[in-house]
């Protein structure tokens, strides 16, 4: 066994859960499997809080970042944790990857150099058009709204092209707090 162990990254809820949840048995199912292959290969695997504010990343031998669901509610303390941590102990997921893909601006990157996504506009925070005027501009018949930065379906609407209206509210409200994608 090393004399550091592997850490396995997840939000504090889904440190001590209740065994009802089936999302959250998942996660620990799928974390079990991971640490269970990392012991036999002769490491030792914990999981810990990203957040934890105790733990000194130093000690571990590099950190696998898995179910880190609650990293948009606190992104930039999110973003200043994982720096902290790259100056620490090694990032099995590259630190300039996990930066690029917690920002779904990436996606326009993807599609730059060729790949296929879905058609997408991305609406810039603050911005002064309608929801309306966006889904008008697409042509789309149906539309999904989502911020770019965000995990769980926060904040995300699927609706029809004739229906902005029930939305417009809500869409202002949140255009003027964070960046969405249409």
């Amino acid at each position: 066994m090393s004399k550091k162990p592997y850490i396995l990254l997840t939000a504090s809820r889904f440190l001590a859960p209740q065994p009802s949840d089936p999302y959250i048995s998942q996660v620990h199912l799928e974390d079990r499997l991971l640490m269970e292959a990392l012991e036999n290969l002769g490491q030792q695997a914990e999981r810990k809080a990203w957040d934890d504010p105790q733990f000194d990343w130093s000690l571990a031998e590099a950190v696998i970042f898995r179910a880190t669901w609650d990293y948009f509610e606190r992104f930039e303390s999110f973003q200043s944790t994982i720096q902290q941590m790259s100056n620490k102990t090694k990032l099995i997921n590259p630190i300039r990857i996990l930066e690029w893909s917690l920002d779904k601006h990436y996606l326009r990157d993807l599609y730059q150099k060729g790949i296929r996504i879905p058609p997408t506009q991305f609406i810039p925070i603050g911005s002064e058009r309608t929801l309306q005027d966006w889904v008008q501009q697409s042509g789309w018949k149906e539309c999904i709204l989502k911020p770019v930065i965000g995990a769980t379906a926060r904040h995300t609407y699927r609706f029809n092209a004739e229906d902005t209206k029930p939305l417009e509210d809500t869409y202002r409200k949140l255009i003027q707090q964070e960046a969405f994608m249409l």
